[in-house]
């Protein structure tokens, strides 16, 4: 009885908030530090701002709040099998349930294993043992995690958190599993995501499953890299394209294990309504079944156009420059939106660093206090010599408004003229919504490089292009089209 008057009251509370959790849209913000020790930021700014943008969320009425970056296990039990550390949790817990928005828990990603539970074959912990699947002698000990988490949020009023006010009753195993964020083989995937769902079934019966996060694309073949143990270094399996990675993750999990499949799309309108359907038929048709499909990000990735040798025009993007006394210079393929140039320019300096990565397998090496030359990583691999041919891409600046305008006009299209009523049935959207205040800072050059050589050089002054919600000048125009949506047609 008890547990039917909790929940009864917490309808009650959300339609005074005049939140409604079935709307189709939510927001998606990760934690990037913690909220109770870090001494790289002030603590007091980055919870101000995290909660500034949760009320703007709640003022829009999405109603859903995916949270990544807690929720993990060696955020949770940094100091081994004994220790619990709530603090971060509770706080988005608290602060999601004042403002009457459910969280979707983005179970594992960035710390899934703590260090004490990671595979002993792996040195390197930083690079690959906080995401590979923890040594098997510990798999009882994540057990034990994962059970007690899901027990202190699901409302059950048996070992709660306290002050609990909306219980977490939706968990999604991981986040991008083919990418960086997982490590394992697909087989290693799949083997956790059933270890992880008796687990959060064994807590709350009533627990919604949400998963295998992948995501759309076009690359063929489509990769799924891991740390392969034996080799020590990343390797890959390879899908034909998307679709066949799709169908092996859900047969492997059992689709019937899923309540709801999660996917990425970071497309233009017309590509996500498209993906959408090829999921939707995907499922369909090889399953013989229909899930709700809750799209856990998107958002518009547009950049700001990059402009050569216009130092003295402050509303310009300039990242290589007209200096041929400096060190490093070579022929640069400069676009313009469609239009491309070669140049010969200046673009590396003395005394930067340089982050190294290599595209085919993921690592990342830094190079410090560049000082000319030819670019060697670690490996003692040529990356880059005078005379290569190099591409530059995106480059955003604060006072570029070009981005926002793009992303507004693609909000609209999306919401106005491709995201119809029948479109969105059974369908959540979460925008992306990074919080740019803890990237607002310049970044050394990035150099990407694969098997092909073919280079691309990253030198970014960023302003995160992903958010709607900017921490220091508030809401974008892409907000109250979003904002104006839901209030026009749901409420």
């Amino acid at each position: 009885m008890r547990k039917i008057i909790l929940l009864t009251c917490f309808s009650i509370i959300f339609s005074l908030f005049g939140i409604d959790d079935s709307l189709p849209f939510g927001f998606n913000h990760t934690v990037y530090y913690s909220f109770t020790k870090n001494e790289s930021i002030n603590i007091l700014k980055y919870k101000q701002k995290y909660k500034e943008t949760m009320d703007y969320a709640a003022k829009a009425n999405v109603g859903w709040w995916r949270a990544m970056g807690k929720f993990e296990w060696g955020s949770v039990q940094p100091e081994g099998p004994e220790s619990w550390n709530w603090s971060d949790e509770d706080s988005l817990v608290k602060w999601s349930g004042e403002r009457g928005l459910h969280i979707l828990a983005v179970l594992g990603c960035h710390r899934i294993t703590p260090k004490w539970a990671a595979n002993k074959k792996i040195s390197n912990y930083n690079d690959f043992g906080k995401c590979y699947p923890p040594d098997s002698s510990h798999l009882n000990d994540y057990h034990t995690f994962v059970k007690t988490l899901v027990e202190r949020y699901d409302g059950d009023g048996i070992d709660d958190m306290p002050g609990l006010f909306t219980p977490i009753k939706y968990w999604e195993f991981t986040n991008e599993p083919y990418l960086k964020y997982f490590w394992g083989t697909p087989e290693q995937f799949i083997d956790m995501f059933k270890r992880t769902r008796e687990a959060i079934k064994e807590a709350d019966p009533e627990a919604n499953i949400v998963g295998p996060c992948l995501t759309s694309s076009t690359a063929q073949p489509f990769k799924w890299l891991y740390y392969n143990i034996e080799k020590d270094k990343v390797d890959t399996t390879f899908f034909t394209d998307w679709i066949e990675m799709e169908k092996y993750i859900l047969k492997g999990i059992v689709i019937e294990n899923l309540d709801i499949i999660s996917h990425h799309l970071y497309q233009n309108p017309t590509n996500f309504v498209n993906s959408v359907n090829e999921l939707r038929e995907l499922i369909q048709y090889n399953f013989r079944t229909d899930k709700p499909i809750w799209i856990t990000e998107w958002g518009e990735q547009c950049s700001d156009g990059l402009e050569v040798n216009y130092k003295n025009n402050e509303n310009i993007a300039t990242c290589i420059y007209s200096s041929l006394e400096q060190p490093f210079f070579g022929k640069v393929t400069a676009y313009y939106g469609s239009y491309r140039k070669t140049i010969i320019d200046t673009f590396l300096y003395l005394g930067d660093t340089v982050i190294l990565i290599d595209m085919g397998t993921s690592h990342i090496d830094t190079l410090n206090d560049f000082q000319g030359g030819t670019i060697i990583n670690k490996n003692g691999d040529t990356v880059l010599q005078k005379g290569d041919t190099v591409e530059i891409f995106h480059i955003f600046l604060k006072n570029i408004n070009h981005s926002y305008e793009r992303q507004a006009q693609i909000y609209e299209q999306l919401l106005y003229k491709k995201s119809n009523r029948e479109f969105l049935n059974n369908l959540k959207v979460f925008f992306f919504c990074v919080d740019n205040w803890t990237h607002n800072r310049y970044y050394p050059p990035e150099i990407r490089f694969g098997d092909d050589k073919t280079i691309k050089l990253y030198r970014v002054k960023l302003k995160d292009h992903y958010t709607i919600i900017d921490p220091d000048e508030g809401p974008q125009k892409a907000y109250y089209i979003l904002k104006g949506y839901i209030k026009n047609n749901f409420q």
